[in-house]
């Protein structure tokens, strides 16, 4: 059986390998699959698993048709096309819950009818296995009342301690008070005089005078046309002494 685990996820990964471990050891061939979100998401969306570690709600709301009502039918699509909803990455459709659903969503959160209705959705949910219920594992979360209090321990349980999930950072800050061990306004924070040293460092700088030196340098450049005409000179100087020279000789 093909088992997808989101490796991602710290807590569910962990939890994804503990239930392998324990199908194995009831005899059960498990192939587990640790994917990335990029990975893990369209496998999900397109219904590309046997079996796969997945959190189908998180936080805590106070109206439970918000929480459920993407179990309704008409989320439902077949293997192959993507899922809106990622509840129904498991393709659970029951008619009995879809028309609950319709029931409970024209209801206030506080109107009594809402507790029997939800139940009967949880009952139906577990007879037909539409999931299984995995739980969170122990954590020692530590609260340090000396700065801070009203935590939400167990005797002031006034939201979730899931302190890896954003959605638990707000409700429990703006709840916390201070307990006033230390200063906590200006006016509550002792005087502190500091005194600061000052040392001013004084820089000369000397500039000196470019000095600029000009070479004067001839160059003699020869006029062509008097070379040309030497040359015709020459040329006509040489014609005339070889001519006497063979004059001569005759």
């Amino acid at each position: 059986m093909n088992f997808v685990i989101p490796a991602f996820h710290p807590m569910a990964s962990r939890i994804g390998y503990a239930i392998a471990e324990q199908w194995r050891a009831f005899g059960i061939d498990i192939i587990d699959e640790a994917l990335a979100s990029a990975m893990w998401n369209p496998r999900g969306q397109q219904g590309d698993f046997d079996t796969t570690m997945h959190w189908s709600w998180c936080g805590m709301l106070t109206d439970p048709w918000n929480w459920w009502q993407a179990w309704h039918k008409k989320y439902y699509k077949p293997i192959g096309e993507a899922a809106p909803q990622s509840q129904q990455w498991g393709r659970w459709a029951n008619d009995e819950v879809s028309d609950l659903l319709d029931e409970l969503g024209a209801l206030r959160p506080d109107d009594p009818d809402v507790i029997p209705i939800v139940a009967r959705i949880i009952q139906v949910s577990y007879e037909e296995m539409a999931f299984m219920n995995c739980y969170l594992g122990s954590k020692m979360i530590v609260s340090d009342t000396y700065v801070w209090k009203n935590w939400n321990t167990g005797d002031n349980w006034y939201w979730e301690r899931s302190y890896w999930n954003p959605m638990w950072c707000l409700p429990v800050l703006v709840n916390l008070e201070h307990s006033g061990n230390v200063p906590f306004t200006e006016e509550e924070a002792p005087v502190t005089t500091v005194t600061e040293t000052v040392t001013d460092i004084l820089t000369t700088t000397e500039t000196q005078a470019a000095e600029t030196v000009t070479e004067t340098e001839t160059v003699t450049q020869l006029d062509m046309t008097s070379l040309a005409g030497a040359g015709i000179v020459a040329l006509v100087v040489g014609v005339v002494v070889g001519w006497l020279v063979g004059s001569k000789r005759s």
